[in-house]
């Protein structure tokens, strides 16, 4: 999934493409990239970056944290409250703008150098077709555009609990560093017995 996003502005747009993954791979280790720096995340609580709210997924109704049964279709089922966790977004994509704003801007001179000599041969979805839309919708200015992923991991084979965590990397990065772990953004994190709501999706855009 595809938006775009002003960069002094945290709004999003169309259009839109979905990229749904499923993960089930528990031994994978965490890569740290040489040039991340650590501290950074030690300066941010877990209090900080996410907000945690409880959800009926029979009716979409919005729970209060003590809350066993849904006060609006009274479903007594634990199965049938979902855990969410939204990250702080202008938190953290504010720091990841800071952090990556010169590779950004130098991957849009590269980009332009190629565009203007026609050495634009490349598959990436920088010079496909809707970004070129995207780009003409917003002329001159510099906007940010985010690709987003789904994956989905199962956490308890009896009880059939899956985590799913909605992510987004970044468009304008050059392809090398665009999908390292610590350029991508973490939206959200569902804990539940089904998939993600459709609605839920959206409202993090």
């Amino acid at each position: 999934m595809a938006t775009c996003v002003n960069e002094d502005k945290t709004t999003s747009n169309n259009p839109r493409e979905m990229s749904h993954h499923s993960s089930t791979d528990h031994n994978e280790t965490l890569d740290v990239d040489a040039d991340f720096d650590l501290d950074s995340l030690e300066e941010i609580s877990i209090e900080q970056l996410f907000n945690k709210r409880l959800i009926c997924i029979r009716c979409h109704h919005n729970l209060s944290h003590n809350d066993k049964i849904c006060n609006k279709c009274f479903s007594k089922e634990k199965k049938s409250i979902a855990s969410i966790f939204d990250v702080n977004q202008p938190l953290v994509f504010t720091r990841t703008l800071v952090r990556l704003s010169s590779e950004i801007e130098d991957n849009r001179k590269q980009c332009n150098l190629n565009h203007l000599s026609r050495q634009n041969n490349n598959n990436d979805i920088i010079f496909n077709q809707v970004y070129k839309e995207l780009q003409s919708r917003h002329d001159s200015s510099s906007f940010i555009s985010l690709l987003l992923h789904l994956d989905g991991i199962n956490l308890c084979k009896s009880s059939k609990l899956n985590l799913w965590l909605l992510s987004c990397s970044l468009i304008e990065l050059p392809v090398h560093l665009r999908y390292r772990r610590f350029n991508m953004i973490v939206l959200s994190v569902w804990i539940g017995h089904r998939e993600p709501l459709h609605c839920e999706v959206e409202n993090k855009l």
